[in-house]
């Protein structure tokens, strides 16, 4: 048999290894710091070549998909000659109303050509043309922002007013509400409304005072500025005045009502009732 060859080993290529620069000991240890101070493994960094392979290896990056249309997509048909190509329904043309909408105005149509075949033969009734002459004024005549309540700004006519030690006064300040309703003027005797009137001159008050009394048969003399009424049935009556005896309020001495007997009434001087 033949001699067995001596085995001669292969030559190896020693490839240095890479610097790595030293690292910085990092404390691993108890949370209270005591225990053996341990060095973190060290990886060395790749081969040149290995991450050029690697590189070649990794796919290009997907294109972002398209956006949808602005119709919807519909589930595709059954495949079929055609395959499993998506079903695009097309939007309507602006000019084509929609389903719903083409029916209901198919319905106002039909309601109005049955209106308009309707025929009112029968006249109104007295009755019937009166409330609709109502209802025509009521619509002329309609509440206007204007006619509401305005807020009011007052100023009192003797501006000084009486203070207690503390500083607040010992009065109000400003009228109640009530002294603007008419309703309350109805109760006041005709004293109060005199008083209103005489004292209270170009204000809201004075003109439902003046309209009380013109209620209560009180008739104003331009003249004398005062109130008269009639004490009896007068004695001459003509088509510019009348003469008689008068009652009238003598609010410039005594405060009070007196009688005025042969008092001669000139109509030139009558203040006017349209209150």
């Amino acid at each position: 048999s033949p001699a067995p060859k001596p085995h001669v080993p292969k030559q190896l290529t020693v490839v240095p290894l890479p610097q790595v620069p030293p690292q910085r000991p990092v404390h691993v240890g108890p949370a209270d710091g005591i225990g053996p101070t341990v060095p973190p493994p060290s990886k060395p960094p790749p081969a040149p070549h290995a991450v050029a392979a690697v590189a070649a290896h990794v796919p290009p990056p997907a294109q972002p998909p398209p956006p949808p249309p602005s119709y919807a997509l519909l589930p595709a048909p059954a495949a079929g000659r055609l395959g499993a190509l998506p079903f695009v329904v097309p939007p309507p043309p602006p000019y084509e109303a929609p389903p719903i909408a083409q029916a209901q105005g198919q319905d106002q149509i039909a309601v109005a050509e049955g209106l308009a075949d309707l025929q009112y033969d029968a006249a109104l009734t007295e009755e019937q043309e009166r409330n609709h002459a109502l209802l025509e004024a009521s619509g002329r005549f309609m509440p206007l922002p204007s006619d509401r309540r305005k807020n009011r700004s007052y100023s009192p006519m003797i501006p000084y007013i009486h203070r207690d030690a503390a500083g607040r006064a010992l009065y109000p300040e400003e009228p109640h509400r009530s002294s603007e309703d008419p309703i309350y003027f109805a109760h006041y005797k005709h004293e109060t409304l005199f008083f209103i009137f005489y004292f209270q001159q170009g204000t809201y008050q004075q003109y439902l005072a003046a309209k009380e009394l013109n209620m209560a048969t009180w008739r104003y003399h331009t003249k004398y500025h005062t109130w008269f009424r009639r004490a009896d049935q007068p004695v001459y009556t003509a088509s510019d005045l009348e003469q008689g005896a008068y009652v009238y309020f003598d609010f410039e001495t005594k405060w009070e009502s007196a009688v005025k007997t042969d008092f001669t009434f000139e109509y030139a001087w009558l203040e006017s009732s349209d209150l």
